[in-house]
């Protein structure tokens, strides 16, 4: 029947079977649609009938469904589809395989309602479309109106058409039946049709059954005898077993499914297994299952046993899998999450359960997440009972709050500490926190005792005081419950009377007056105040003994005895008697006493007197005296009367001051008055604006600010000055009453002025509408020009106007290119001529290949056409040219136009060239067959680095298979060139043999390990690097080492010229003459495949010249190295990309989304571009390592960047998506959302074509790269459709695959010095071969040396030249004449080798001399553009201290290869990108890009003009989800969808600011609880901070005008030091600047004389700034008021006249100062400083800066002297950018050595604390050390963790804090750290999260150090004691203290990579 097709078995047979019409029920699953024709442009760019495509709508009205038919309204469906047609299209139910089918009958009812006067319309009846295949059905009879039309066709190829109008062949057809996915039955047949209505539809199917007597016999359908490898009707599905094979015809051969034996069948399509048996998993079977170890591609059912992990069983093995250890009888399990041990033995932490009890397992600890899973000992492993519970919870699950905490234990784990008093609460309720008190213990915390109650300490209930009747008050003491009593009252309640009180009462208990002495003690009776007597004491009180009677001491009174009151009364009678006399002795005694005394005084009297009688005092001399106190009297006089007056006039100022009070207090009144009417008229105000916002508005804005104006003036005037001055002075106090009077005059003239604003709004009102008019004009007038220019445009004028001597120049060169291009045309035209003429004849088996050439001879002939038409127009153009000088925009128009027409006609000659080279159809070669190929266009670039490869046949033992180079004599023709290079790949005797020349002689290399003649396909590749060549030779079966050679002699470029080297295949030509090494000419075999650095050389794109016999020479493909899943990804090279068709099914409009994998190593490249409507495309790029995810819809770009680079050479996988304006870019752990502006929703119009890996020439939207991308992508997926950029329908610079590629070239940027660290060479001496191209003239490109570097070996750059220095041996130069800065690529070779030191250049100029020493082995690494900071060089080993900057390609040191991705140090290196000019030496071709004019628009930047791109036909999308695969989205609605792929939305970069809770532990590890609900995986912030485009204000640079800032103080004594000043400062000066700074202390600027006598300096001092100056004999000193350190901008002026000194800031004059001293001039000497000063002068500089020393910490720009920028020679010392974007804190950059020293002997001892603020940018890194001999304390993070390690000499120390996440600590925000250390106990506190005490073990408690206290990682730390980690910490650090004592960090010892200025936040 139809064996060709799908047939595939040796016959077929007949079948009785019948056609069964099943009816559709119903009709609703039909659809309408509009379709659309259009002829798609070939690879010429015409439109071809064979290209031509359907497009598909759906219509604005749905149609309307009934139970058995489809009714659709047709009016006005013209007016949206003037050239569409209407078609019905069927449900799936009659999609799908119709092999069946063939020959039955597609049947259909069709009712058309047309309506008057309407024409034919005229298609297609019947649309079939299966896979790329279409067929129409033309009926001979159309339906009529209004008449029910009967349709039957048979479905057989003579019934259909190809879009084109060929007759279908018979296997389209069934190809098409195989996969039917569409049928379209036309509705519409005139341009007025009201409406169409389909009903009764039906396909026919075979059956057995015999439906009735109407039915037909199914003839057609026959059954196949099918091989066993196939099944079906027509064998056109694979068997059971056996799955589809990506080759062969019809959808690929049927080939076993490869499931190694433990599977049946697989999927028929991907070839997966299905139920793989015998313990095996996998694609393909080929792993052993979970729990289970072997080999299971054995083949055999006991590939895979059982793991006895750690039981042979399956209930008991816990283990993904196992091996056997290397005893041989003890096995090594890879054990299940929760089991650990070498067999699984045990329930590993946070586990339990008995694993080696049979049927036990391990589970989880079911303590509600409540211990620490990583602690062995936080559960019980064999009952699970929980032991630590952290989050404040106790119990056996964890389940409850601990005593003392309350909250939800189990779900919000939010146990908090009660607040209640521990001593008055009995209990807090664990899941309310509600306090329990104990016994009369009240407060909502328990908190204390309740009224007249006491007791609270004892922590057991308070008892009631029971104050008695005599207590002051009712409460007692609270903590001893003594009551406060009354006078005399005691007892702790005050309820008896004090001993010595009686007489209880409420008002207290009274004294007792017991006479002490003569009572029983000094108490009375309580109740009745009774004394107690002594016995024989009378009196109620005790008074005394009786008369007469003694008292007896503690016995009583007792009665004398009565001879005592005998003597008694003898002495009463005695002393009657002698009382009187004594009574007058004692008067008389003081009479006596008084005349003693006066008489002494008479005597002395009577001495004296005679004396005094003899002085005469009128004789005294007093005139001495007299003056004086003549002078004292009159200055008392005078004092006295002026004391009168001063006394007058101090009533009379009393008096006056009395007045001027009463006068101030009427002023304040006045003032009162005043404010209160502002308020009100403040209030009027505000009602009138009130009033103009609910009015007419126009004068809105102009009332506010005019208003704000006069309110804000209003509360300026402050009278408070004026009323305290009036207090002093009564002048001041009358000068404020006028001041007064004068600010109420606006007050009081309020009304004038809301008048004068009411006209003025008014006026302004008119302005408004004049101004309306005038933009009305405008518009109009801009209408006008828009149309203009679209005329223009139409007409092809531009705005350009080119000079006369450019156009006929400019004409010239285009004739020229037009000529160039039709030669090339025609010669690509002839060549694809004589492809067709042999492959017609090559016979049956090219029969398909052939029609598909006929195909694209009719697009050559299309392009030979356009081709003369050009060459047509060129003359015209010349002509007009001549003619028409005045039109030169025209001209120029035109003239772009055809320069774009005929760079479109050069790319599709190329892509004529490109598909021409993918003809993978090999030539079967006749000893006189011989082929040459057309030379690639990147020829050259095989010059340094060769990689060639094929694939050949031959039984032949000699032929030559290729030949490719320069033949004899070549080498004249080409530039600085003088030796035939080439290349032979020969079979001799068998065997592969490589000759190769590149100079010095051919060399051959010969692979004897396999023979080759023997029939086999073989592949043989070449690569070659310098002078380093490998040859390999490998077959299916046998993957052969390489044979690895080096080339002998000087020379290492392959010099090869496009226009004079050849490659010839299978033999040499006769005539051409090539080197005699060469053994043959010719070749009798088959070859096929061959490649050129991965590119494709076809063998059928030849020249005529050199080929010969190769007609009807095609060779079948070869069955051997044949890649049965052929790759779907492709490699880019950096100038190509790959063009894929739309109309897929993919989705663009609404949403779209697409991932694929990508690797590279360059930074900047387009991953994938499409471009929509106007100002619409969406790209994935990668710019600068970032991967950029960006599209405009219309109105906007949105804008997604990934924080992390990813141009590492490994693969990375990239998801984005698009949901209306919504988007998402996810790649790595790293989630970017963004959303684009406006509210345009969807892209307009969907073109043809996307572009993967670049874009053809350059486009034009200026946020995008227009850099190609050079790397691989593969996998990729869009809109759940796997594309596969292999069938790209256009592709340059591609290849399949991802073929290994070793990173070759590195280059170096000037912003960023850098280098690469290489291992060292083997072997004595260095030779290194590489190139390298420049235009800076000096730089150090290599640098070597042994370990001790008493031998080095440099290249350097120096002054354009190359210098190559060695030690031993001295110095080679190529002199001054040679400039190799040129950005030319330059090949050298430097040698130093045996007792010579060379130079080889371009293999044209050569340089020696000979060494006396013998080369010695460099065993110190090789360093590539520089060396690092801390690498010190030997003396002298170079001739220039410059990095290297520019390009490094293709080495090999000694003869191996340079993989520079292989070096794991390098600094600022950029793998596979060489960013310099592209250039045009033999090395490289010279780019060819599309040119464009520029113009210039009113002052704004040069904009390119380029001439408009014919428009391609809009393509329109289809809305249909594609299946089998689920719709990525959905939603309710259609218009308004924001659900983003769940796949790309699970994570956010977003984390909300939350505080962990305070948490404490009983172990020393504690985890913190947040209430985030997601951490990211990675640091916020980038290791190296991220680059930023700072503004010319504020940016970094060194311009002419200096307006940027300079950034100070990012290293100690960080300065500039000027040469020179501009001007002179010798007398008066002016300098000025502008300035910003958080710091209160620094040197901004300072020069001074030789002895630092005359010096002048302006600096920061406590935040305020000081400008002083001195000419020898004093100082000037000026300060500011007011502090300046608000991190501000500030302009400052200092300024000299004379002997005075002025200060401005700001505008003002804010200080002024003078000199001191006769010295008029300042003599100042070099170096200036600015910023800072120098560390050598730092002692000098002091005592003239108040003790400053510190370098300015902050932002300077603008520096001036005398209105003259300050530049000139200088020298800058650690200056920064500066940028907005930086706070205060010291930075640890990345690097080797970053670290401050706090104190450079530093004792821990017994007690230390140490807090500060961290925020890292990596999750490991010793953030603080200090080291004794054994002793040490750590403080680092580990993994995200913080650990605290310290060592008293017995042992470590440790707490450690884990947060939630590792990266939660550097998640960007500043952390606070506390490390307390006291005795032998450690403390750790992360942002108030204490860990439990960690004891050491007794004994030692000092941790003795006396190294210094680091900050940072000191590069010995790893080396010492303590674990650290090897990650060095890089972020910020602040606030450190030590020891509560608070660090001066700008005082410390900084070394390294450290910015002590700032620290960047980006």
């Amino acid at each position: 029947m139809y064996p060709s097709v799908f047939c595939l078995g040796q016959g077929f047979a007949p079948l009785f079977l019948y056609w069964q019409t099943p009816r559709a029920d119903e009709m609703s699953a039909w659809g309408v649609v509009a379709v659309e024709s259009s002829l798609t442009p070939n690879a010429h760019g015409l439109p071809s009938l064979s290209r031509t495509t359907l497009t598909f709508a759906s219509l604005a009205e749905p149609p309307t469904y009934y139970r058995d038919l489809i009714q659709q309204d047709l009016e006005g469906v013209e007016e949206f589809f003037p050239e569409g047609q209407i078609y019905f299209t069927a449900p799936a139910a009659y999609l799908g395989n119709h092999v069946s089918s063939y020959g039955g009958y597609l049947e259909y009812f069709l009712l058309v309602i047309g309506g008057e006067d309407g024409s034919e319309v005229t298609g297609p009846d019947v649309i079939l479309k299966g896979g790329d295949i279409i067929a129409q059905y033309f009926s001979l009879v159309e339906p009529t109106s209004s008449a029910t039309f009967k349709a039957e066709i048979r479905l057989t190829e003579h019934n259909f058409r190809t879009m084109s109008g060929l007759p279908l062949q018979r296997e389209q057809f069934m190809t098409l039946l195989y996969s039917l996915d569409g049928i379209f039955i036309r509705a519409n047949y005139w341009s007025n049709s009201i409406e169409a209505r389909l009903f009764n539809t039906s396909i026919d199917i075979p059956t057995t059954d015999w439906p009735g007597s109407s039915s037909r016999q199914a003839l057609s359908v026959e059954r196949c005898q099918c091989p066993v490898n196939y099944e079906g009707l027509s064998c056109e599905d694979c068997a059971q077993g056996y799955y589809r094979a990506q080759r062969g015809p019809y959808g690929g051969y049927c080939v076993p499914c490869q499931c190694n034996g433990h599977a049946d069948t697989c999927d028929k399509q991907t070839g997966k297994c299905l139920n793989c048996q015998h313990n095996t998993v996998g694609d393909h079977c080929e792993m052993c299952a979970s729990g289970y170890h072997g080999r299971a591609t054995q083949g055999t059912p006991y590939d895979c046993l059982i793991c006895a992990c750690p039981m042979p069983s399956i209930t008991n093995n816990f283990a993904v899998s196992c091996d056997f250890v290397d005893d041989a009888f003890s096995i090594r399990c890879d054990c299940h999450e929760g089991y650990i041990g070498d067999r699984c033995e045990r329930c590993a932490a946070g586990y339990y359960g008995q694993p080696e009890v049979l049927g036990d397992k391990c589970e989880p600890c079911e303590c509600n997440d409540n211990i620490d899973i990583n602690d062995a000992y936080a559960c019980d492993d064999i009952t699970g009972r929980c032991l630590i519970c952290l989050n404040n919870t106790y119990g056996n699950s964890c389940e409850r709050c601990s005593p003392g905490f309350y909250g939800d234990a189990i779900t919000l784990k939010n146990c908090e500490r009660c607040t209640c008093d521990e001593c008055g609460t009995r209990n807090c309720q664990h899941f309310s926190g509600v306090c329990e008190c104990y016994g009369n213990v009240i407060g909502d915390q328990c908190e204390r005792c309740a009224p007249d109650h006491w007791g609270f300490a004892s922590c057991q209930g308070c008892q009631p005081c029971y104050c008695g009747i005599a207590s002051l008050r009712s409460q007692c003491d609270e903590g001893t419950g003594q009551c406060e009593c009354s006078s005399g009252v005691t007892g702790q309640r005050c309820d008896q009377c004090m001993p010595g009180f009686w007489n209880y009462t409420q008002y207290g208990c009274q004294e007792c007056t017991c006479r002490e002495g003569f009572s029983v003690g000094v108490g009375c009776d309580p109740r009745t105040g009774q004394c107690q007597c002594l016995p024989g004491v009378i009196g109620t009180n005790c008074e005394g003994c009786p008369y007469r009677w003694v008292l007896v001491d503690g016995v009583g009174c007792h009665e004398c005895e009565e001879c005592v009151h005998a003597l008694l009364d003898t002495t009463d009678q005695l002393s009657w008697l002698i009382q009187p006399t004594i009574t007058e002795f004692e008067t008389a005694a003081y009479s006596y006493f008084l005349h003693q005394r006066l008489g002494v005084i008479n005597s002395t009297v009577f001495e004296l007197r005679p004396q005094v009688n003899l002085m005469d005092l009128t004789e005294a001399e007093t005139s001495t005296l007299q003056d004086p106190l003549s002078v004292i009297v009159r200055e008392a006089q005078a004092l006295s009367a002026h004391s009168g007056i001063v006394f007058d006039r101090a009533g009379s100022a009393a008096e006056d001051s009395f007045n001027v009070h009463v006068e101030a207090l009427k002023v304040q009144e006045d003032v009162d008055a005043a404010f209160n009417l502002a308020r009100r008229i403040i209030a009027e105000i505000n009602k009138l604006v009130i009033g103009l916002e609910t009015g007419t508005g126009a004068q809105l804005e102009q009332a506010i600010r005019e208003a704000e104006i006069l309110v804000e003036e209003m509360e300026k005037r402050n009278f408070e000055v004026y009323q305290d001055k009036v207090e002093v002075e009564l002048e001041k106090a009358k000068e404020m009453l006028e001041n007064i009077a004068t600010f109420n005059y606006p007050v009081k003239s309020q009304k004038e002025l809301m008048d004068s604003y009411e006209k003025r709004m008014n006026s302004f009102e008119d302005k408004i509408k004049e101004m309306k008019d005038y933009i009305q004009k405008a518009v109009q007038q801009t209408r006008d020009t828009e149309q203009m220019i679209r005329n223009n445009k139409l007409f092809g004028y531009e705005l350009k106007i080119l000079e006369n001597e450019a156009i006929s120049t400019g004409a010239a060169a285009l004739k020229d290119d037009a000529v160039q291009s039709s030669k090339e045309a025609d010669e690509a035209i002839s060549t694809i001529s004589n492809v067709e003429d042999l492959l017609i004849r090559a016979g049956e088996d090219a029969r398909l290949l052939m029609r598909n050439v006929a195909e694209g001879e009719k697009d050559i002939e299309l392009a030979h056409k356009q081709v003369e038409r050009v060459e047509q127009v060129v003359p015209e153009m010349t002509q007009l040219a001549t003619q028409l000088r005045a039109q030169k925009e025209v001209i120029q128009t035109l003239g772009i136009d055809v320069g774009d027409r005929l760079e479109k006609l050069r790319r599709t000659i190329q892509k004529t060239r490109e598909l021409a080279n993918k003809i993978k159809v090999g030539v079967s070669f006749l000893p006189n067959t011989t082929i040459e190929v057309e030379n690639p266009e990147d020829l050259i670039k095989a010059a340094t680095s060769t990689k060639l490869s094929l694939f050949t046949q031959t039984e032949e033992p000699t032929g030559l298979l290729l030949f490719m180079g320069t033949p004899v004599g070549g080498s004249k023709r080409m530039r600085r060139t003088t030796t035939d290079d080439f290349m032979a790949l020969e079979v001799d005797g068998g065997y592969v043999r490589l000759t190769m020349d590149l100079g010095a002689g051919p060399h051959t290399i010969e692979y004897n390990k396999l023979y080759i003649a023997d029939g086999v396909w073989t592949k043989i590749t070449i690569e070659r690097t310098g002078k380093l060549v490998k040859l390999y030779v490998d077959r299916e079966e046998m993957q052969g080492e390489p044979v690895e050679e080096v080339l002998p002699g000087k020379y290492s470029v392959f010099n090869l010229d496009p226009k004079v080297s050849k490659i010839y295949v299978g033999g040499i030509p006769a005539g051409t003459q090539v080197n005699r090494a060469i053994l043959s000419t010719s070749f009798y075999g088959k070859m096929e495949d061959l490649r050129l650095n991965d590119q494709p050389i076809g063998l059928w794109n030849f020249k005529m010249d050199g080929t010969n016999n190769n007609q009807q020479r095609g060779a079948l493909e070869r069955d051997r190295l044949v890649d049965l899943a052929p790759p779907t990804g492709l490699r880019f090279d950096g100038n190509g990309y790959a063009a894929m068709d739309t109309r897929n099914g993919y989705r663009f409009k609404r949403q779209f989304d697409i991932q694929m994998d990508f690797k590279t190593y360059a930074e900047d490249g387009i991953l994938f571009i499409i471009d929509g409507g106007p100002d619409q495309y969406m790209t994935v790029a990668m710019e600068e390592g970032h991967v950029i995810f960006q599209y405009n819809l219309g109105s906007g770009v949105a804008t997604m960047k990934s924080d992390n680079t990813y141009h590492d050479g490994e693969w990375h996988h990239v998801e984005v998506a698009r949901q209306q304006r919504n988007g998402v870019l996810k790649i790595a752990s790293e989630t970017i959302q963004a959303e684009s502006p406006g509210n345009v929703k969807q892209f307009s119009s969907t073109p043809e074509t996307m572009f993967f890996g670049g874009y053809p020439g350059e486009h034009d939207y200026i946020d995008i790269t227009n850099e190609d991308f050079n790397g691989c992508i593969d996998n990729i997926v869009m809109s759940s459709v796997a594309v596969d950029l292999s069938k790209s329908k256009e592709s340059i610079d591609t290849a399949p695959g991802c073929p290994i590629k070793v990173a070759s070239l590195v280059s170096f940027d000037k912003s960023a010095p850098g280098y690469v660290k290489y291992d060292s060479p083997d072997g004595n001496g260095l030779q290194l071969v590489f190139k390298f191209k420049t235009e800076e003239p000096d730089g150090l490109i290599l640098y070597t040396s042994t370990r001790n570097q008493n031998s080095y070996l440099s290249l350097s750059l120096a002054e354009s030249a190359l210098i190559l220095r060695a030690a031993p041996g001295g110095e080679l130069t190529t002199g001054s004449y040679e400039k190799y800065n040129d950005s030319e690529w330059h090949v050298v070779i430097a040698t130093r080798e045996h007792n010579e030191l060379r130079l080889d250049i371009d293999d044209f100029k050569s340089y020696a001399v000979k060494v006396a020493e013998q080369a010695v082995p460099f065993d110190g690494p090789v360093y590539f553009g520089g060396v690092p900071e801390i690498y010190n060089i030997a003396a002298a080993a170079s001739a220039t201290d410059t990095n290297f900057y520019g390009c490094i390609g293709d080495a090999t040191l000694n003869s191996k290869l340079v993989n520079f991705a292989q070096s794991q140090d390098r600094l600022n290196a950029h793998l596979q990108k060489c960013p310099l000019q592209k250039s045009s030496s033999v090395f490289e071709k010279p780019s060819v890009g599309r040119e464009v004019a520029s113009t210039n628009v009113s002052g704004y930047e040069d904009i390119p003009i380029i001439a408009e791109q014919p428009t391609l036909p809009p393509v329109v999308e289809v809305d249909v989800e594609s299946t089998p695969h689920p719709p990525l989205y959905t939603s309710s609605t259609t218009e308004d969808i924001h659900t983003l792929p769940s796949s790309l939305s699970t994570t956010t970069t977003t984390i909300a600011d939350t505080e962990s809770s305070t948490t404490t532990t009983d172990t020393e590890e504690v985890r913190a609880e947040v209430s985030q609900t997601f951490l990211s995986d990675g640091c916020a912030l980038p290791v190296e901070p991220a680059q930023e485009e700072v503004p010319t204000t504020e940016g970094f640079r060194f311009d002419e005008d200096y307006s940027s800032g300079y950034g100070f103080g990012s290293k100690r004594n960080s300065r500039i030091q000027f040469n020179a000043l501009p001007g002179s400062t010798r007398a008066d000066f002016k300098f000025s600047f502008d300035f910003k700074t958080t710091a209160d202390e620094g040197i901004i600027f300072y020069a001074s004389g030789k002895t630092h006598r005359d010096y002048i300096t302006f600096y920061l001092k406590d935040g305020k700034i000081v400008f002083s100056f001195n000419t020898g004999t004093g100082a000037a000193l000026m300060r500011s008021e007011q502090s300046y350190d608000d991190g501000a901008w500030h302009s400052a002026v200092v300024e000299r006249r004379d002997e005075h000194g002025m200060l401005f800031i700001d505008g003002f004059q804010v200080a002024n100062g003078t000199g001191k001293g006769d010295s008029k001039f300042i003599d100042l000497k070099e170096p200036v400083y600015y910023g800072g000063i120098a560390a050598e002068v730092a002692d000098v500089v002091r005592p003239n800066t108040e003790g400053t020393e510190l370098s300015f910490n902050g932002c300077l720009r603008n520096f001036r002297l005398n209105n003259q920028r300050v530049g000139g020679s200088h020298d800058a010392y650690g200056l920064i950018r500066c940028s907005a974007n930086v706070e205060p804190g010291i930075f640890f950059g990345d690097g080797p050595r970053a670290n401050v020293i706090l104190r450079k002997r530093f004792s821990v001892g017994r007690v230390f604390e140490m807090t500060l603020d961290v925020k890292p940018r990596k999750n490991s890194g010793v953030i603080a050390s200090v080291h004794g001999r054994r002793d040490f304390v750590i403080l680092q993070l580990n993994n995200g963790s913080v650990e605290l390690s310290v060592d008293n000499g017995k042992g470590v120390i440790t707490a450690r804090y884990t947060p939630p996440s590792p990266w939660m600590l550097c998640d960007g925000n500043w952390h606070s750290i506390q490390v307390i250390k006291n005795k032998n106990i450690a403390i750790l506190v992360v942002d108030g999260t204490s860990t439990n005490p960690v004891s050491g073990k007794i004994g030692a408690t000092s941790t003795d150090t006396k190294n210094p206290l680091f900050l940072g990682s000191q590069p010995l730390v790893q080396k010492r004691r303590g674990g650290a980690t090897s990650e060095r910490f890089v972020g910020c650090i602040r606030n450190v203290t030590v020891n509560k004592e608070l660090e001066a960090l700008a005082y410390t010892t900084f070394v390294g990579n450290v910015n002590a200025g700032s620290c960047p936040t980006i």
